[in-house]
């Protein structure tokens, strides 16, 4: 508990994008653990070793004997050009925790708390203007923001019929968006900055449903079909902006709308042998029937498709090598926020490495991802991302009933 209230007032500033100003920030997928590396699926993906949130009804999946927790870090390193321009920025950041326990044969739980978005950016500009003297004024403006929206989430799945499984997500999510400017005039000591700070407190709760269904065919072959489905809403939201020159004016702002979108994910994974894995997700966002700041108009449709798999060499390995298992994902995103010109499109490959620590039950995750932003036009900010990310599963017998002579 400690952990987790630790990481939720922490991590704040954990993305420089400059995209990141509009909407509720960028948008970061619960991947955890072996997905982060299969280029962020989830919805088909079943295993009784991960937690697999984008789905709940994956829950069931469980080792009844088992206790299942996982964390993950990142670390994000990226390159901007706007023009002429360059700059490169360094920033890290916790993930996720979660824990999945079992609560019989074919009936699981878990909680966690995972990043929903990232906001954090800053950047200045500078110019002059002419007083009434006739007297040139040098000013400059600088830009930051921090914060962001994490996911506490509690859910539950059952298996029905050895086939199908349904679950639900109870989600709770919060957070503070920060926008702050300062104008300046650096060589006119006579004239006081300006300070704006724009405050967007978010909570919000909601359910998401979801469905899969396994079958085999033979003993190698398995196949899951999985759908998530989550309905939209409106958030609650305390929205203040505080001015200060020689004064300080705060300001609130009641009654403007801030909406949740209508998700709904599809997926499918393929299982050979329980070494070879493939899968696809497809998701789709109705961010552009959402409200934001009262306006119906501002945000934009977004859909995201990802590929990926994972093979293990050997079930029974004779070498380490052999016990790792590999893996690969591709996947390509629309942004939810709507630019004149065109939406901005994201593109990623990843690579990853499921590392074995002790017996083949607790794993080191390792997922190396290069990501581009696609910009409507040559002109706007070009980013370009090389993210890092290390998750843990820990896999530990809990629940064996000791028996003495």
């Amino acid at each position: 508990m400690l952990f987790l209230f630790y990481w939720s007032v922490s991590a704040q500033n954990n993305t420089f994008s400059p995209y990141s100003r509009y909407g509720y920030g960028i948008i970061s997928e619960p991947a955890f653990g072996g997905a982060s590396g299969m280029g962020g699926i989830g919805y088909g993906l079943r295993s009784s070793g991960q937690i697999n949130p984008m789905n709940p009804a994956s829950y069931s999946a469980v080792d009844s004997l088992s206790f299942l927790f996982d964390f993950g870090l990142s670390a994000v390193y990226t390159r901007f050009r706007e023009n002429n321009l360059r700059e490169a920025r360094l920033n890290s950041n916790i993930e996720y925790a979660a824990v999945k326990i079992p609560l019989s044969k074919d009936w699981g739980l878990s909680l966690g708390l995972y990043e929903y978005t990232r906001l954090g950016y800053a950047f200045s500009s500078s110019g002059s203007l002419t007083d009434l003297d006739g007297n040139s004024l040098i000013y400059s403006n600088a830009y930051s923001a921090s914060g962001g929206i994490n996911n506490a989430y509690l859910g539950t799945s059952v298996l029905f019929f050895k086939h199908l499984s349904l679950g639900v997500n109870i989600n709770y999510k919060f957070g503070s968006l920060i926008n702050k400017s300062v104008l300046s005039y650096p060589y006119n000591a006579e004239i006081n900055p300006t300070s704006v700070s724009n405050v967007l407190v978010v909570n919000h709760f909601n359910i998401d449903a979801g469905l899969q269904y396994e079958q085999w065919f033979g003993y190698k072959h398995r196949l899951v079909l999985g759908v998530n489905y989550t309905p939209d809403g409106l958030m609650d939201v305390n929205y203040t902006t505080t001015t200060t020159t020689l004064d300080t004016l705060i300001q609130e702002h009641p009654g403007l709308s801030f909406g949740f979108p209508q998700n709904l994910g599809l997926g499918f994974s393929y299982t050979y042998d329980n070494r070879l894995t493939l899968g696809m997700d497809f998701q789709h966002q109705a961010w552009n029937k959402t409200s934001f700041f009262g306006v119906s108009d501002s945000l934009s449709l977004r859909t995201r498709l990802a590929l990926g798999a994972e093979f293990l060499p050997l079930n029974i390995a004779q070498r380490y090598y052999q016990a790792i298992k590999y893996r690969m994902g591709l996947y390509y995103s629309d942004s939810y926020i709507k630019f004149a010109p065109g939406n901005l499109k994201e593109l990623g490959l990843i690579v990853g490495l499921g590392l074995p620590l002790r017996n083949q039950r607790t794993a080191l995750n390792l997922a190396m991802e290069y990501g581009k932003t696609l910009t409507p036009l040559p002109g706007m900010v070009q980013e370009h991302y090389w993210r890092v990310k290390l998750g843990l599963a820990f896999s530990e017998t809990w629940f064996v009933k000791r028996r003495f002579n």
